[in-house]
């Protein structure tokens, strides 16, 4: 990429280089995620640095929920996405977590895979990602990957903070259930 296009480029360019609509390209330049100098004008708003451009591909590829938009906000069927809040914050953490430590209370100490994916939803391959990445802490038992569910409530709190967006089903329907309670 850095090859083939000049050192600084336009929207228009940005957008065709990493294969997403005009709409995206502009929500992505306007808050920050890829960074850009905006002149304000109607035409040529925008000035990029291909280097930006490249890390944002590569941070699209290494960590996505850092870079991408709350899901859905570019669908047409999406229409309150400036209500996109934080149902959980700093303030209450603390008791979110004491309320995932009660709720999960039952079960084992020490998780699977398999287990983690029954209690919070997610996807086994996203699990085994996060595992792989050290986001969520593991050791290796046996060949198998095992999660302390104190790691895991700890992570729950974390993810809930800073990805709102990115919830799993069953993930939400716990963060409603402490906020309904509270």
């Amino acid at each position: 990429i850095i090859e083939n296009h000049p050192s600084t480029i336009t929207l228009d360019q940005f957008y065709r280089i990493c294969h997403i609509s005009k709409r995206k390209a502009k929500w992505l330049l306007e808050n920050g995620i890829v960074p850009c100098q905006d002149s304000g004008k109607k035409t040529r708003r925008f000035k990029i640095q291909t280097v930006d451009v490249v890390y944002y591909l590569q941070q699209l590829e290494i960590n996505p929920e850092e870079v991408q938009p709350p899901v859905g906000i570019f669908n047409s069927g999406y229409y309150n996405h400036e209500k996109v809040i934080r149902p959980i914050t700093a303030q209450n953490s603390r008791s979110f977590k004491a309320y995932i430590i009660m709720k999960w209370s039952p079960e084992s100490d020490l998780l699977r895979i398999s287990d983690v994916h029954q209690l919070t939803g997610y996807h086994p391959m996203t699990i085994s990602h996060w595992l792989a990445s050290g986001k969520l802490k593991s050791i290796k038992i046996s060949n198998k990957r095992i999660v302390a569910k104190a790691w895991l409530v700890d992570f729950m709190v974390e993810y809930t903070l800073n990805y709102p967006s990115y919830l799993s089903d069953k993930h939400k329907e716990l963060t409603m259930h402490f906020l309904g309670n509270n």
